[in-house]
């Protein structure tokens, strides 16, 4: 997992380049040694790292959260569902593509609620009222 986290600090940090390459080993590790659930937080952060590095591959970022749903689901990892949910929901914002958007954001506040997690509830309806004004 810590893998994962060096890939964020790098992705926000600018550094598209090793963001990539940490994300990538943590997926590879996590194959490696059979650590599904840190499997599913690497495949998100590499749907992450696709959608917020300098050249975006909205395919690729797409991909990598639908994979990371489906692994979270059956490992019943709520929280990372809801993320990459928002993930999505924010993917399809910046490609204009404001029904899925809406979508997603409805989902990923839905669980955000039931789950009591209060400060990603509160940015993703900030996130939707963005959306929805325009």
């Amino acid at each position: 997992m810590s893998l994962v986290y060096r890939s964020e600090t790098h992705l926000r940090s600018g550094e598209f380049e090793k963001a990539a390459a940490t994300a990538e080993r943590a997926a590879q590790m996590s194959l490696e040694y059979r650590q599904d659930a840190y499997h599913a937080w690497a495949l998100w952060m590499l749907g992450e790292v696709s959608a917020h590095c300098a050249d975006p591959n909205t395919e690729a970022a797409e991909a990598r959260y639908y994979e990371s749903i489906r692994s979270a689901s059956e490992l019943g990892m709520r929280p990372l569902i809801a993320h990459s949910y928002a993930s999505l929901a924010k993917l399809y914002r910046g490609s204009g593509q404001r029904a899925e958007s809406s979508a997603h954001f409805q989902t990923a506040t839905t669980m955000y609620r039931d789950m009591g997690m209060t400060y990603w509830l509160e940015k993703a309806e900030t996130e939707t009222r963005q959306l929805s004004q325009g």
